[in-house]
């Protein structure tokens, strides 16, 4: 079955393998008929079907997605063989390869290399999620990698098995400079082969990491207070449950309160969903107040007593950022008066059973125990997770 999005981008899936050979064969069909036939006569008035097929004769894909759970080694071959840059010299560049929810071994890395370097000359963003990669296939990947002139600028591994190879990965991210995203989120990576981080924060020129659901615990979080405040180019790192407690987090915390923009690049940071609670709010915004600070975003998502927050929050003197489920504003008049401005939309975490949750009681009961009006907030939408969590988007009124 085939999709248009845009007039220019093609999305395909396939409920057989046999299915994608006689799809390359229909290509090279259509290709030969195109050349004896003129599209923009033979379909008047059709614009987007004419801009479909045009794009099927010419091959006009900039992207390739692969999202097929019994992708064979066979298979992946043949599209390495065929899924090429240039194969009309004015069309088909290929910038990105997504590989999501399909096994991989290591039978498939030697086409996947032979895909990515008959592509090199214009590939940006190598995308391989949740493909159940483990140390061997990546290592082999990336050392294959090393002898391919390919100026990756996004690559991501989320959900696979990285362990001793994040040591393969660090070493190809510090050798190809154009790397500037780098997804491991997901991995399992745990304390103790974070060592393998080191080299990478300092030395390498990426600029946004996410190692979110990995179980860094306590002792990552320390480990990277000592290694961010010198951390020069990254400038978002996400933390998202990573199983961190208060100590440890104030600890990190504290480390970018007390560096400096010269030294340290990290502007955002991401700490959804940790071990935290309210006490950790003061620390938030002593860290975000102190203007030598480089950190100007932080997000804090979890489940909290929203009133108590706001009161944690008061202290603190610093502008427009946006702590998790709501965006404060503290404006400071002289040395004791701070107005608090709220921006308008905020995002709660409810531990409840999604089936029995009425939102506009909830609602109504929130603006009771805040003394609020009872129109002080609308909802804009209300995402249901599992059994046991709803999270709820409303909009604060004027």
């Amino acid at each position: 079955s085939g999709q248009q999005y845009r007039n220019t981008t093609l999305k395909f899936s396939f409920l057989k393998q046999e299915h994608v050979q006689e799809f390359i064969v229909a290509l090279d069909i259509m290709e030969s008929i195109r050349k004896h036939l003129k599209l923009e006569k033979s379909i008047p008035g059709a614009t987007r079907s004419k801009a479909w097929l045009r794009a099927l004769c010419n091959r006009n894909i900039s992207t390739l997605y692969v999202t097929n759970t019994e992708l064979t080694a066979n298979t992946l071959q043949l599209l390495a063989r065929t899924a090429k840059s240039r194969v009309c010299p004015q069309h088909q560049l290929i910038r990105g390869l997504h590989f999501a929810f399909l096994p991989m071994t290591i039978d498939h890395i030697s086409p996947l290399i032979q895909l990515i370097r008959a592509n090199a000359e214009y590939l940006q963003c190598l995308r391989l999620q949740e493909c159940q990669l483990d140390d061997v296939c990546l290592k082999a990947l990336f050392s294959g990698l090393l002898s391919t002139h390919v100026n990756f600028l996004d690559i991501n591994l989320s959900g696979n098995l990285i362990v001793t190879s994040l040591q393969s990965i660090t070493r190809y991210v510090i050798l190809n400079p154009s790397v500037e995203s780098l997804d491991l989120s997901n991995n399992n990576i745990t304390p103790e082969n974070m060592v393998y981080l080191f080299n990478l924060l300092l030395e390498s020129e990426i600029k946004y990491l996410d190692l979110s659901n990995n179980p860094l615990g306590d002792r990552g979080a320390i480990f990277l207070s000592k290694l961010l405040p010198r951390s020069k180019s990254l400038h978002t790192l996400k933390l998202n449950y990573c199983k961190i407690g208060c100590e440890a987090m104030r600890t990190l915390l504290l480390s970018l309160f007390n560096s400096t923009r010269d030294d340290c690049g990290v502007h955002s940071l991401f700490i959804e969903c940790n071990r935290l609670d309210e006490s950790i709010v003061p620390t938030i915004g002593m860290t975000l107040s102190r203007k030598e600070c480089p950190t100007k975003l932080i997000r804090l998502g979890g489940y909290f007593n929203y009133a108590q927050v706001v009161n944690n929050l008061e202290p603190g003197l610093f502008q427009s950022k946006n702590v998790g489920f709501g965006t404060f504003k503290l404006v400071n008049y002289d040395s004791r008066k701070a107005i608090r401005h709220i921006f308008p939309k905020i995002r709660l975490f409810i531990e409840t059973a999604p089936s029995s949750f009425d939102a506009e009681y909830f609602i109504c009961q929130l603006c009771t125990i805040l003394s609020l009006p009872s129109m002080h907030f609308e909802k804009l939408s209300m995402e249901k997770h599992g059994d046991g969590l709803v999270v709820l988007h409303l909009h604060i009124q004027d």
